[in-house]
Order: C-alpha cells, then structure tokens, then sequence
C-alpha cells in the first residue's frame, strides 16, 4: 500500500494524530528546532503555507473533535500515490470544511494573523515555519548559506517559536558550527550541549 519513499512520513503522520486524538500533549516533529517556549495554551496548529495548515508543531487536548475527526477520516483519505494525503491535505481539508468562512484555501487571513475554527487556533506560518521550504534562494537553501551573516539577522528579527528544517528536502545540506549560517547560529543559542560536541569533533551540522 505504501510508496517506498513516503512509508515513514505516512506512518508519522497516521501516528501523530492518533497519539495526540488519544493523550493529548505536544508534537514536535524531530527536524524542528524550538526557539522559544510554544505558545501556552493548547488545541492549535499552524499554516505551514498559505494553501495548508500541518500539526507538525502542534498541542491539542486528549479527544479533541479536529483530532477524531482526521483519525476517522484516514481510511478514506489515504492516498499512497501523493503526498500529505492523511497529513497536511487532511488537516486543512477537515478545518476548511468545518470553517469555510473562518479557513480558507488558500487562506485570505492576514499572513500574521491567526485562525479560529471550533476552538482550535491556527497560527500563522511565521511561528512556526519563518524560513520556506520552496526551492528558490531566498527560501528553504537559506538556512545553510554562510558568510552573509544570515544567521544572526534571522535571529534579531524573527518572532518565530520554531525552525523547520523540512529534513527530506534539506538532509544534504551541512554548515561549519564556525559560520554564520541560520543553522549554526540557531544550533549555537538553543542546542547548546549538540553544538558543541559537533565543534569539539570538526564536524559539521
């Protein structure tokens, strides 16, 4: 049933809903780095780009309706030919759905404003998503571009709570923990103690 290259992203994402439909809590998914502390409250979720809305940095209460309602929805949803079907496809469908005036697709929100459909917020793709993960230059390659001082503008002008380094696209990017790309100087000031074991080693990020 599963393409070979989308079983681990699928899985997750069947996973993730489950878990957060059954105890509630966090999610973060392992390639995002957190900035700050989240938000505080719980039930929300955020844009991932104007057309789709991800729990892939997300907190819900145990048996919240949004959650119940994509885990229903995965048997009919799945699609193993694409991509996000029982993931960001089915989140933004389901809230789209319930909310048609509240969420749209693509969204008509203002880009940092927030959402609200059924008591669940969705925040604006700047708190958690600051840098793209589209192909052009200024987008996802960005976080590993280095003598450009990258790293510390990002840093001194973003409000985001978290980074995302969209693993799939990016896994062959690596920066010196001596540069100045958005990667070190995010890895040097919130992981710490990983950062430099890296540097001890000569390695690279």
């Amino acid at each position: 049933m599963y393409s070979e290259g989308r079983t681990s992203a699928e899985v997750s994402d069947a996973v993730r809903a489950e878990l957060l439909r059954r105890y509630g809590g966090t999610y973060i998914d392992l390639d995002a780095i957190t900035l700050q502390p989240l938000p505080n409250t719980t039930n929300w979720l955020g844009r991932i780009d104007s057309k789709l809305v991800t729990a892939a940095v997300s907190r819900f209460d145990p048996g919240n309706p949004l959650l119940q309602s994509v885990a229903d929805n995965i048997p009919s949803s799945f699609n193993p030919q694409g991509c996000c079907s029982i993931g960001p496809n089915l989140f933004t469908h389901i809230l789209h759905q319930s909310c048609p005036k509240n969420v749209t697709t693509p969204s008509s929100a203002d880009p940092d404003q927030a959402e609200h459909c059924n008591g669940v917020t969705i925040f604006p793709r700047s708190y958690f998503y600051p840098i793209h993960y589209g192909y052009e230059e200024d987008q996802l390659q960005s976080i590993f571009r280095e003598g450009e001082g990258l790293g510390r503008a990002f840093l001194s002008n973003t409000h985001a709570f978290s980074l995302h380094l969209f693993h799939s696209l990016s896994h062959q990017g690596r920066v010196s923990p001596a540069g100045d790309s958005v990667l070190s100087e995010v890895a040097q000031r919130n992981c710490p103690s990983v950062f430099q074991i890296v540097k001890s080693k000569d390695l690279w990020l």
